[in-house]
Order: structure tokens, then sequence, then C-alpha cells
């Protein structure tokens, strides 16, 4: 499967189901938000002191959000560690020095639907996963930090931290390899009620970059701060020869500035953004490639690096060729100039398989599995029943329930993908998991039971309205109630008001029922 860059990257657009708890369960992925465009033409600059030409290719990640594993979404079938760790191999294969790194906010999943037990061993199992697959330095963000107390601190990933004006990490790494050097700083966004002062930020990079004496052939700047802020840094410290932050509130079209480069990489590991730097000349701001006359040239010469590693015998020899072939002809355009090609690999199905992490994965898996049965095995008042209690003053409600093509199919959506073990995925497609007094088997004699997204994994444990109807008549639906599985990373498309009117519970509210006299009353939220 051949890189595509941003600017042609359009993934088919399915209209599944869309109440499941990942919109849906067929095979084709739905409409993952679209990767910007490219940038608009421009010239390269005039060159300058013609320097020996050296290439380095950098990898790099951005608000990973603790995804460690791809579950099979069909929203977002690309990512998951075991998938990096394999392009990596392949990428460093290809001959010029890689270097691993990432922009922060990588440790947790968001606020929402994030249980506090599983911060601590999730942001460990993605430091574990993530200096195996090679990292080399990362920019811890706000949300990092929140758990770094909670985080073994034997952890020896966090040595890789860099980050300007956050205590107790070194604000730059020099990073050597193949005969080539970079200077990374860090920089971190600002924590929760903390005042943003751009100008001190600005001479923070500037003052690292200044105290390091070991030469460098160009430096990076790793941000999880925003975009104003990164166009400062760009424009205001000359030797930076890239910005590579994390996408905030939006992915922007990589961007060219007065000074350095700045471009984001898309979040949730979903793809690995690969940035092929050619420097010919001193430190300083990068030309981007992408948009100028010969782009394609580049990017035939980067399909040509990709292809390689997938050949073997006299066609390896043969691919080679054309590689060399296709840099002698870019070649002269680097001379005297310090120039980037950035393109974004999305780890898809062609890079699965075994790999050497996967044995940290099934461990994080076997963890959060036991997690999940000490919260069940909790002693709960009031406890899971599953929907089959609910038949007999609710028959109407049920079989409403039973008939549309959404939530009661979402454990479907896992058989077809074989990802029914997986702890990640189950929780989003089945009731009741890892809740006190709910479930936390995943086998089939459980999933008889509790498999699919039924009454109580929305209004709550009902076993105390089993028993008397009079008492705990369900929690309310709101918001709150669906983002845990809803997500952003899961569900882009997700609505609470459009979603809602379609359940089919609440058509049957608004068009009377028979079981109406036991209709939800107005509560907190579910759990999740």
């Amino acid at each position: 499967m051949l890189l595509a860059p941003r600017r042609l990257l359009l993934l088919p657009l399915l209209l599944g189901a869309a109440l499941a708890a990942c919109d849906g369960a067929g095979d084709a992925p739905q409409d993952l938000p679209a990767l910007p465009p490219r940038t608009d033409a421009a010239s390269l600059p005039p060159a300058g002191e013609v320097l020996p030409q050296k290439r380095i290719t950098l990898a790099w990640t951005g608000e990973v959000r603790g995804e460690i594993e791809v579950c099979g979404c069909p929203t977002v079938p690309y990512g998951g560690f075991v998938r990096r760790g394999q392009y990596l191999s392949q990428l460093k294969e290809q001959g010029d020095p890689v270097f691993v790194l990432d922009a922060g906010e990588m440790l947790i999943k968001g606020a929402k639907g994030v249980r506090a037990d599983d911060q601590a061993l999730r942001a460990q199992t993605v430091l574990t996963l993530s200096r195996q697959v090679g990292l080399d330095a990362w920019a811890p963000g706000p949300t990092d930090l929140r758990v770094r107390s909670a985080v073994d601190p034997a952890e020896t990933s966090w040595k890789d931290a860099v980050a300007v004006n956050v205590a107790g990490f070194a604000p730059t790494a020099v990073l050597e390899r193949g005969g080539a050097r970079i200077g990374v700083v860090g920089l971190s966004g600002p924590l929760p009620g903390a005042l943003l002062d751009e100008d001190a930020l600005v001479a923070a990079v500037r003052g690292a970059i200044t105290k390091v004496t070991t030469p460098v052939d160009g430096w990076v700047v790793l941000s999880n701060a925003s975009h104003s802020v990164n166009q400062r840094v760009a424009e205001g410290v000359p030797e930076v020869g890239i910005v590579l932050g994390t996408r905030g509130e939006d992915l922007d079209t990589p961007t060219r500035t007065t000074g350095a480069p700045i471009v984001e990489a898309p979040d949730r590991g979903r793809f690995v953004s690969v940035v092929r730097w050619a420097i010919g000349t001193k430190p300083g701001p990068a030309s981007l490639v992408n948009g100028a006359p010969d782009a394609r040239s580049w990017e035939a010469w980067d399909d040509a690096l990709e292809r390689l590693v997938l050949q073997t015998g006299p066609a390896r020899i043969a691919e080679q060729r054309r590689v060399d072939s296709l840099w002698d002809a870019l070649s002269p355009a680097a001379a005297g100039r310090n120039l980037v090609f950035v393109r974004d690999r999305p780890l898809g199905s062609d890079l699965q398989g075994e790999a050497a992490i996967s044995e940290a994965v099934r461990q994080f898996q076997e963890a959060s599995v036991g997690a999940a049965k000490s919260r069940v095995a909790e002693e709960q008042a009031v406890r899971y029943v599953s929907a089959g209690s609910c038949t007999g003053c609710h028959d109407d409600y049920v079989a409403a329930w039973a008939a549309t093509p959404s939530h009661p199919q979402a454990w479907q959506a896992l058989l077809s993908r074989n990802a029914t073990a997986n702890p990640e995925c189950v929780s989003c497609h089945s009731t009741g998991w890892g809740e006190p007094g709910g479930n936390a088997s995943a086998d089939d004699v459980a999933m008889r039971t509790w498999k699919a997204v039924q009454c109580e994994e929305c209004h709550g444990p009902m076993s105390a309205h089993r028993d008397d109807p009079r008492r705990n008549h369900g929690q309310a639906v709101v918001e709150a109630t669906c983002v845990g599985c809803h997500d952003e990373a899961n569900s882009p498309q997700f609505d609470y008001e459009s979603y809602r009117k379609r359940l089919s519970c609440v058509s049957l509210k608004q068009n009377g029922s028979t079981s109406e006299a036991h209709k939800p009353v107005i509560g907190a939220p579910a759990s999740r």
C-alpha cells in the first residue's frame, strides 16, 4: 500500500447504522475526518551556503491519547501500536537515519468517559509500547503531566521527555544516528489555570537552543501548544528548522511562515506523519517541498522508498536503482537549502501481524479485564439484570429496541472483526462491562446475556426496579451518557440531538406506549 498525500487521502463513506457504538457494523470505513489539503504552490528560496548533503527521516505522532490498538470500528480502521511498530521497522529499512518523535498528549484518553483507575495502567502501557517501537523524544502535554506521579518512576521513557518551562524535564535533546545529528526542543501547552506568556515561551525556546554547544544539522520543535504559539516560535527563533505540532481543535494545513514551517500530526495514532528532510546548508528554517513545482518528483521518490522494503531479490535491487536515480534528479535542488517533504502514512490492515510488542498489548488486555472483574465483584445494592428482565413490563420498548439495526447489533460488529476478546472494544459493544454489579466476562455464555447495547447500558443498573417497579425508574439519558463510547475518536459524526431522536425508546415515548407508566424519570446520567 503506497503512501497517500493528505490532499489525496479521501476515504469511502459508509452510511451505516447511526447508533451503534462505532456508528455501524460494516467492513468499509465511514467518513473519517478528512486530512487537510497540502500547501499552495510555492517556489523554493534562494540557495545559501552549500554544505555536504545529509538526508534524515522524522516519524512522529501527536495526541495519541492512550489509543493502544485498533478496535475495528469502521469509522477509524487505522492505528494501534502493533501496526506502528511494523511500519517504523519498514521505515528504518529504507536507508536514511530515522528519528521517532511524539508531540505530546500521548498517555491517556480525554476527560469524557474515562475511569480514573484506567489512567495509570494505560499511561504505563503507552510509555512501554512507545519505547518498544523506538521513541527517541517526546514533549509531555498537560494531560500527560496529570498522570506522571501514577506511572512507575523507573519507566525509562520519561527520560526521553523534553519540554520548555515544565519542571523536571530537560528542555532539549540532541539525537545522533547514522552520521546525522538533530536538536529537539519541546514546547508544552499550559497546565489548567496557568497564564500563557507567549513572549516568555519564545524566549525560553531561543534560550534552550542557545545553551546547546553540540553542533547539530537541524533543530526540531515538538509542540502541543497552540497554533499561534507555534507560529511565534517558528518566526521568532531563526535556528528552528521545522515545528511539529499536535492537531488541537482542528488539523490545520501545513503552514508556511516567514520562518520554519509548521506541520501538525493527525490524532489518535491513526497515522504516522513522515518528514523527509534534505539538509544542504547550515541549521535554519526548512522549506516545504509540498506544493512546489517539483512536488510530484518528491512524491515519486517517496513512493519508491516505500516500495523498496517490500521487495526481495532482483526486484529490490531494481527498486533501489530507481530510488537512487530519482534522488539524483532531486539532489541539485537541495544544494544550499534545507528542504522537507511531508506525508502521512495510514496504519491500515496491510501492517497487521504479530510483533515483538504484541505481548505488551496482551498484558494490558489481561490487566484491563482483571480490573473490570474487581469492579464487578464490588458489593452493590443495585445490580445489572439484562434486558431479559425488562420484557415482562416493557415488551413494547424491548421489541422496538431489538428491531433497530444499531445498538442491538453492536456485538455483531465485533464478531465480524474477531474482536470479541478485546476489552477495549467489548466495553462499548456490550452491557455493564466492568461496572460494579455488571459483567466482566466476554465468553459465549456470558454474552448470551450481556451482548449488545441494552437498556441498562444507558439507564443504569435496574435490579431494584425489577424487584419493586415503584423504585429506581432509571437514569436519564443525557449527552454525557453517550460520549463515553460515541467519542470523537470512534464516532466523529456523533450529534447528540439527532442521534437521540432515532433511539427506538424515544420514538415510542413520543408516540405513546403501553408501558408509559414505567417510563424512565429524569435523574442523574448513567455512569457511562
